[in-house]
């Protein structure tokens, strides 16, 4: 209550004196006239016609200091009465107005400067020390201020201004009966004395005597024109009364007068926060922030508009402040631990709220969150000892009872904690949060019957709650009642049209029942009435996708993301959908944009991860990955994608740590340990690659890569046979363009081209659409010098596959002989979709070349080799452009160049042959 009460004296209204005509004198009469009735602005009138006439008129000076003392205007009192001060009017008159001004102002010490003596009147004095009295209370020096209240008193007993002081310092001491006594008597002084009012409403305020209250500030409004604080009070007050309406009545008015002033402002937030008005709440604390940067109060209020409007990171940076600078103001460190507690931040709202605990150790919002953050963090025995003294504390507290049971529950104490939750629901009928924990402890323990009755009594206290018959749904569900189930759902969506959870079981329904058109009308009912409902936009895009509607599946997750910017899942299926449509640079895009504020999201940085070795920028994914496995130590699939990112760089030494502790944290991680089989095979590691394989073949014996390995292992030691009946196996069981090229592949190896042959034949046939099989069969008529089912071959590709860059490429070359301008149309085409392709450009010279084209031939040829100097085939080709442009020298010594290098080249005998001739040995 002292600090409560204390901070009336923040705004000390002081003074009521008194105004007008032709003479200066005679204005100066009137003006005080005026001024003893409280018509301030008619004495206002008159005063300034005499400083008109005369601005050194003392006495006019003097009435309008007291005149702006009286309408609130503290500054401008002082200015004035120092200037009559300086023109000779008395401190008898002088002092005790100026000192009430400077306490206005709060400026104690100037006030205290005041110094009258004994040449002053025993009510001057009184007045004077009263004004140091007050001051010294609000500098927290009380008994000094007693002394001199003590003095003042002595002085003039009769004060209406002293006794108001005494109320104050008994108000200071708590002592309510001796404040009410001392604004009695200051009241039968002067009824019109404004300040005692405005303190006999703060008390009966205090005492929850609301219309007393009122009716108290309402008097102090009508003693004075310096209204402003008085009326804040009585807003304030109706505000607790839920009068928002009149409320508003004086803030609208006191806005009027000072549209700045922060504690209207501040008044104002509040009320459109009562009103849930959160945007106009913002603007107004804004407001109060933009004068009064570090009044607390008013960004605590903000934080709390900006949680309630989802701005949790500007939220909890404002929090985070306050707890800083006020670390023992209370609601701003729960408000915060709330909001961690959103975030499964446990940690941090364990450090915020231990020290509170510790120090308050019975206050039950603290030792609940405190307990929650424990419970979340699996530190059970400690959560439910706090629990416990909650409950102790509030022994009638169904909440207490359910979060009891849980964390008993979490403990393993079963049967404690289902007679706790039974016990909420027992004290609290109307406590639905009690059922719906109950029923759902049962469905954990898959006691499906006893949460079909509990879900039945709920329906019973509560017909009308939704979450009633959809407990009721899933216990049917583990029933195995579907038809039960269905129609408790529909129940729920009768009692709320489009309600989320019924509507998305019963589309699971439709989906069981292959009605996905159903499903889908599901799904559009949530969004009816729930338009931007973040699951139903989810599961409606992934239905869409299943149905293989791209277009209205993209459309409800950029729906979802215009709605969640923030959201995390939304963006990764949309970056899934990229990736599938091969736009993985889009994927990475559309996972970036929210990266900056959710830098430490799991599920955002590993999709994030994914998508950049997808799109090949492996530098910047193992940046992403190693940040996961910072935030995920633990986590065996993080260490493996990070090993993907170290083998696409070629950092083998770093692939194989990240592989080994992928392993290490997850014996049984097939990826981890199918990439280390690969890698040791790689190394020549053959006896460490063969005990992991024994471990692959215990859990995925069928598996196509398993297979793969050991065939390869088989080859490795020459055991070919064995190797082919496993190929042949694998393909039989895991039919794929893979499996088919890898037998193939050994076919041929074997010299049993004939069926290498015949299968890819088989295949293409049956798999028209299958591009790399019908590459691979042209490549095989290649490898046979059968050029024309070659040519019809890759004809074929390129009918379905137009820019197959590999298709225009061999096309080009099977043609130069025999056509030597369709094989340059193609090779145009080829190096139109690479330009920078020095194979592409070679083709093009020797295209060029045949048609006799030498000096575009040669210019090709020049750019092929810049892309790679010392290509053994482009230099060859260098040397027939320059025989065929006759530079014989300039073509033998590149021939004989490349001939004494030694390196292999398709064309190494034809060069040989062609020396041989040109230089005639």
């Amino acid at each position: 209550m002292r600090g409560f009460l204390l901070f009336v004296l923040m705004i000390v209204v002081t003074g009521c004196d008194g105004s007008s005509s032709n003479t200066e004198a005679e204005y100066v009469s009137s003006a005080q006239n005026y001024l003893d009735r409280g018509e301030l602005n008619s004495a206002a009138i008159e005063l300034k016609n005499v400083l008109t006439k005369n601005p050194e008129n003392p006495e006019a000076r003097l009435l309008l200091g007291k005149l702006y003392l009286d309408n609130g205007n503290g500054l401008g009192a002082v200015k004035e009465l120092l200037r009559a001060r300086e023109m000779g009017i008395s401190d008898e008159a002088i002092l005790p107005a100026l000192a009430r001004a400077y306490l206005k102002q709060q400026k104690h010490e100037e006030t205290l400067g005041l110094l009258g003596g004994s040449s002053l009147s025993l009510k001057a004095q009184a007045d004077l020390l009263t004004s140091h009295g007050l001051a010294y209370m609000m500098q927290g020096n009380i008994e000094k201020a007693r002394r001199v209240l003590e003095t003042a008193l002595e002085k003039d007993p009769g004060s209406a201004y002293t006794l108001y002081g005494w109320a104050q310092l008994s108000t200071a001491a708590s002592d309510e009966e001796a404040a009410r006594q001392y604004l009695d008597k200051s009241l039968a002084a002067n009824d019109r004395f404004a300040p005692s009012w405005a303190l006999v409403g703060d008390l009966d305020r205090f005492d929850k005597k609301s219309e007393m209250a009122e009716e108290a500030y309402r008097k102090a409004i009508e003693s004075t024109d310096d209204d402003a604080s008085y009326r804040l009070k009585r807003a304030m007050l109706r505000m607790e009364l839920k009068d928002y309406d009149d409320a508003q009545k004086d803030i609208s008015l006191l806005k009027k007068k000072s549209p700045n002033q922060p504690g209207v402002n501040f008044a104002q937030g509040l009320l459109h926060l009562l009103s849930k008005r959160y945007p106009e709440a913002q603007e107004s604390f804004e407001l109060v922030l933009k004068v009064s940067p570090n009044y607390m109060p008013a960004l605590y209020y903000l934080s709390v508009v900006q949680v309630a409007q989802g701005q949790q990171e500007q939220a909890s940076k404002n929090l985070s402040q306050i707890v800083s600078e006020y670390p023992t103001y209370l609601p701003a460190r729960e408000l915060l631990a709330k909001e961690y507690l959103k975030q499964g931040n446990y940690e941090k709202v364990e450090s915020l709220m231990r020290p509170v605990v510790t120090a308050e150790s019975d206050d039950p919002t603290s030792l609940n969150l405190l307990a929650t953050a424990l419970l979340g963090q699996n530190k059970t025995e400690e959560a439910i000892q706090l629990y416990a003294k909650v409950a102790a504390l509030e022994p009638g507290s169904a909440v207490t009872k359910v979060r009891l049971g849980m964390g008993q529950l979490l403990e393993g104490k079963q049967i404690d904690g289902m007679a706790n939750l039974e016990s909420a629901v027992e004290l609290d009928p109307e406590f639905a949060k009690a059922d719906i924990v109950l029923v759902l402890q049962y469905l954990q323990n898959k006691d499906f019957e006893k949460a079909r009755q509990s879900a039945k009594a709920f329906i019973e206290k509560q017909p009308k709650n939704v979450a009633a018959y959809n407990l009721l749904g899933l216990a049917y569900m583990g029933l195995n009642k579907p038809e039960e189930a269905a129609e408790a759902y529909k129940t729920a969506l009768k009692i709320a049209p489009g309600d989320p959870v019924a509507s998305h079981n019963l589309a699971v329904f439709s989906l069981l029942n292959s009605r996905p058109e159903e499903a889908r009308s599901y799904y559009q009912g949530v969004l009816k009435y729930h338009k931007d409902h973040l699951k139903t936009l989810i599961r409606l895009s992934l239905l869409e996708a299943k149905l293989g509607d791209t277009k209205s599946a993209r459309a409800a997750l950029e729906q979802a993301m215009a709605a969640y910017p923030d959201a995390v899942q939304p963006r990764v299926l949309m970056a899934r959908q990229y990736l599938q449509a091969g736009k993985s640079e889009k994927a990475v895009v559309v996972l970036q944009e929210v990266q900056e504020k959710q830098p430490n999201n799991l599920l955002l940085l590993v999709t994030l991860g994914e998508m950049q070795l997808a799109n090949r920028d492996f530098q910047s994914a193992k940046l992403t990955l190693k940040r996961v496995t910072e935030l995920a130590p633990d986590s065996a699939h993080a260490h493996f994608l990070l090993a993907k990112a170290y083998a696409s760089l070629g950092e083998q030494e770093k692939t194989e740590q990240a592989l080994s502790r992928a392993l290490e944290l997850n014996p049984n991680h097939y990826a981890a340990r199918l990439a280390m089989t690969r890698l040791q095979i790689q190394n020549g590691e053959i006896e460490a690659s063969k005990k992991n394989l024994a471990l692959l073949q215990k859990t995925a014996a069928d598996n196509p890569d398993v297979r793969l390995i050991e065939a390869g292992l088989l080859i490795r030691s020459g055991n070919l046979e064995e190797a082919q009946i496993v190929l042949e196996k694998r393909f039989r069981d895991s039919p794929s363009t893979k499996s088919l090229l890898d037998l193939t592949r050994l076919y041929w190896s074997r010299g049993r081209r004939n069926e290498a042959v015949v299968g890819l034949e088989k295949w293409v046939e049956g798999h028209t659409d299958d591009v790399a099989a019908q590459l691979a069969l042209a490549d095989t008529y290649v490898e046979l010098e059968r050029r024309k089912e070659a040519i019809r071959q890759y004809e074929t590709i390129l009918k379905s596959s137009k820019n197959n860059l590999a298709a225009l490429n061999n096309l080009a070359w099977l043609l130069i002989e025999t056509d030597p301008d369709r094989a340059l149309a193609y090779a145009e085409k080829a190096r139109s979709l690479a330009p920078d392709s020095g194979v592409i450009m070679d083709t093009m010279a020797a295209a060029l070349l045949q048609k006799g084209d030498l000096a575009r031939a040669r210019r090709m040829n020049e750019r092929a080799l810049q892309t790679k100097p010392e290509s053994p085939t482009f230099l060859f080709r260098k040397a027939m452009i320059e025989q065929g442009s006759g530079n014989t020298d300039e073509a033998i010594k590149v021939l004989r160049l490349l001939l004494e290098s030694r390196q292999a080249f398709p064309e190494r005998a034809e060069a040989g042959l062609i020396l041989k001739r040109l230089s005639g040995s």
